[in-house]
């Protein structure tokens, strides 16, 4: 279920919908540099519950805020949205649908895996046809 559509760089299309899951993709990062490290983002940061637990990100996550995309990179606060510099092996899941769409992850509202011709970098993927 979504929470609505992207165009461009803007959150649009407010209308919760199914969407069919075309591509799920993992990525496996062992001992990450700084650059790969996950970002974590605080329960709470939101509001109460929200994100619903602590939630880890990839750098280049882009989140809606305001109607508008944000990677998490550029969030990065030191206090709610910091550098996971533990990570010692990080594994990261993309899901892929008919449509850039956003999605709810632990509460929060987030953008599902664009295709942008990096799929090789993917150890692991399930292709659903239509």
């Amino acid at each position: 279920m979504t929470r609505g559509d992207i165009s461009g760089t803007s959150y649009v299309n407010r209308v919760m919908r199914y969407r069919p899951i075309i591509w799920i993709g993992r990525f496996t990062v062992n001992h990450p540099d700084i650059k790969a490290r996950p970002i974590c983002v605080l329960r709470d940061t939101y509001g109460p519950q929200l994100p619903i637990n602590n939630l880890y990100v990839s750098p280049d996550h882009n989140w809606s805020i305001h109607g508008v995309l944000v990677p998490s990179c550029e969030l990065i606060d030191g206090s709610i949205f910091f550098k996971h510099v533990d990570a010692v092996k990080t594994e990261y899941y993309h899901i892929e649908l008919d449509k850039p769409s956003v999605i709810v992850a632990e509460g929060i509202l987030s953008v599902s895996y664009t295709n942008i011709n990096n799929r090789y970098i993917f150890q692991h993927t399930i292709h659903k046809t239509h």
